[in-house]
């Protein structure tokens, strides 16, 4: 997942957002961020395809461990957890990343209806 970070002053570009903890820490560092690990961020669009796209519209802030933490949730869903969870970010497009994160768990309880190839 490509997102791009901010940390006010200048635009850190991360390729593969799915990184380990040492990669996060050294992220943070880059960014000059030794107390916080809140960041502002948006979703590229154009790298990524199959996110909804009303998820790439907006800029976040958030704790880069929840962005990870999102992106390792996203990568897990199958097609119809992928479309549970866009339906749900359509009909709440105003959420905030942490409901957004939170849209990810539970996604068996919404009904999806397969359509045939």
């Amino acid at each position: 997942m490509k997102i791009y970070l901010k940390d006010g002053k200048y635009n850190v570009y991360i390729k593969d957002f799915l990184m380990t903890f040492f990669e996060l820490k050294d992220t943070l560092d880059q960014m000059k961020m030794k107390n916080d690990s809140k960041v502002l961020f948006k979703i590229s669009k154009y790298d990524n395809v199959k996110l909804p796209k009303i998820l790439c519209k907006q800029e976040f802030s958030s704790d880069i461990y929840k962005i990870n933490l999102f992106a390792e949730r996203y990568e897990k869903l199958d097609k119809p957890g992928c479309a549970a969870f866009k339906s749900l970010i359509e009909t709440k497009p105003e959420s905030s990343f942490e409901d957004i994160l939170l849209m990810t768990y539970g996604l068996d309880s919404v009904p999806v209806i397969h359509a045939l190839h």
